[in-house]
């Protein structure tokens, strides 16, 4: 990804602090919006980054960008690289990241089944979480055979992009998916009415067959299917896949078998965390 896709990318179709400000929001610091655009601008292989890199990839001038970058390493949220004069993430990010990992209870109880699974397949289970227009990966599952595909947690790709994220769309609220769309639209420009049509393509898969089907649309070389975990207690929504190298892992079997089989762990989840029946109930 160029730096030019990847500014597109990270810069829109989120509500930016500039955006929320705008639309008169008294509880919204727009401040600390700012502060946290700044460092949703690493992206992975983004060792360091430049008060340069980050007025290019957010909008924001160059003085405010220079104020934030300095603020937010003396809170130890980026570290100032002297030799290059440049930011890496700081040791603050990496602490909370750990803790809220390691305090998601579903990740703990979905992880013995996800590499149950990965094995059965001989493929690469993940569960994942929406950050604002992408999903990130928050836990990963390989078998001992499983060829490595090239993400690890914290990955982020666009939401429109994966199984992953198509089936996040296809359970989301319509409120919420409407506006989301109307955001990916602007944002992926000459792109979007491919990505409209897979979009439509999953919730149509999901509505059929509870699981969305994605064939090398993530990485070119890629199958996986995807089904979505909406939380019994309102606290989110998570994905989870299984999928891997395309000339090992075939539609018929993502459809006929790791699907089905995708979709039943879910189910298994959503009753161990005291869901009563969901959209994950056994099918025939």
């Amino acid at each position: 990804m160029n730096t030019n896709q990847r500014a597109r990318h990270l810069r829109l179709p989120e509500a930016t602090a500039e955006d929320e400000a705008g639309a008169a929001d008294r509880q919204f610091v727009a401040a600390l919006g700012r502060g946290l655009d700044i460092l949703r601008c690493f992206d992975e292989g983004d060792a360091e980054l430049g008060n340069q890199d980050f007025v290019q990839r957010t909008g924001l001038p160059k003085a405010t960008v220079s104020r934030l970058t300095y603020t937010l390493a003396r809170l130890g949220f980026l570290t100032y690289v002297e030799r290059s004069g440049r930011y890496t993430i700081g040791a603050g990010v990496v602490a909370l990241a750990r803790t809220m990992l390691n305090n998601l209870d579903i990740r703990q109880l979905a992880r013995p089944q996800m590499l149950e699974l990965a094995e059965r397949f001989g493929a690469v289970c993940c569960m994942a979480a929406r950050d604002r227009n992408h999903i990130v990966f928050i836990e990963m599952a390989r078998s001992s055979s499983a060829i490595t595909l090239s993400t690890d947690v914290g990955s982020r790709v666009p939401i429109e992009s994966t199984a992953l994220g198509r089936a996040y769309l296809a359970v989301i609220p319509a409120d919420e998916r409407t506006a989301l769309l109307a955001d990916l639209k602007q944002a992926r420009g000459k792109d979007w009415p491919a990505a409209k049509a897979a979009i439509a393509q999953g919730q149509e898969q999901f509505r059929r067959q509870g699981f969305v089907v994605s064939l090398q649309s993530w990485q070119r070389d890629v199958n996986a299917v995807a089904v979505p975990l909406v939380m019994p207690n309102g606290s989110g929504i998570y994905s989870f896949m299984c999928g891997g190298p395309s000339f090992l892992i075939k539609q018929a079997a993502l459809e006929n078998e790791i699907g089905p089989a995708l979709r039943q762990m879910v189910y298994r989840l959503e009753v161990g965390i005291g869901g009563r029946r969901g959209v994950h109930r056994l099918r025939d």
